[in-house]
């Protein structure tokens, strides 16, 4: 078949008189019945949906354990992060990702993505975040559009850095099995085989730590941001 239609049946100038199985072409047939129809016509281009455009909130949530550090120690490789598991069906079934939440479109700016994603993740904990946790360092860094091929899905990118009074392993609530979360270390982030979306998110947190790191370095220390708490 791949042959017949390099050769004869090519989509500008088919070879219809020479073709062995033109007695089978519902396309010639059609073109036979009515003078208006050209074998050309087919097979028929459908014209592709136009991506509909989605915004989200992605919170890169990095756990730092033990008693409250300074923003640049809180910096380092000895944390861990909170990734989600995608439903095992739909788009992206099963892959990790970082916390997402979708958004309206007119609700994009940085006050109504942080309360959309102050509530998902108060849903995912098991704890009360706001007494038990602290928030070191809470930051936009910027944003990333994926294309897929029936959706445009810009990434409003924040880092969350939070310090922990309580166990890692007692965060995940145990009555919800809808929603499979787990807390890895940087070496096993960049290791996973996550998709090139959220790859690039991480890799702009990496940079945007990495270029923190350079200015404290240079004696510059960042100014500490009062410890918000999440509602």
């Amino acid at each position: 078949m791949m042959e017949l239609g390099a050769t004869l049946c090519s989509k500008s100038k088919p070879g219809c008189s020479g073709c062995p199985i033109s007695s089978h072409c519902q396309a010639l047939a059609l073109s036979l019945e009515n003078p208006s129809v050209q074998v050309t016509d087919f097979p028929r281009v459908v014209p592709k949906a136009k991506p509909r455009s989605d915004f989200a909130a992605v919170c890169v949530v990095q756990i730092a354990q033990g008693l409250e550090k300074e923003v640049t120690d809180a910096m380092g490789t000895d944390n861990l992060f909170l990734l989600i598991k995608r439903p095992e069906e739909g788009l992206l079934a099963g892959l990790w990702e970082f916390p997402l939440v979708l958004v309206e479109e007119g609700k994009t700016d940085s006050l109504n993505r942080r309360k959309a994603m102050d509530k998902y993740l108060t849903k995912l904990l098991s704890i009360d975040v706001g007494r038990k946790s602290d928030v070191i360092l809470r930051e936009d860094v910027g944003e990333h559009v994926h294309i897929f091929s029936h959706i445009r899905l810009t990434m409003y990118v924040e880092l969350m850095i939070i310090n922990l009074k309580d166990a890692v392993d007692r965060l995940c609530k145990k009555e919800d099995d809808s929603t499979k979360l787990k807390f890895t270390n940087e070496s096993s982030v960049e290791s996973m085989g996550l998709t090139s979306g959220i790859r690039k998110v991480y890799n702009m947190v990496k940079a945007f730590k990495e270029k923190r790191l350079y200015v404290s370095e240079k004696g510059q220390v960042p100014t500490r941001k009062r410890s918000r708490r999440l509602k």
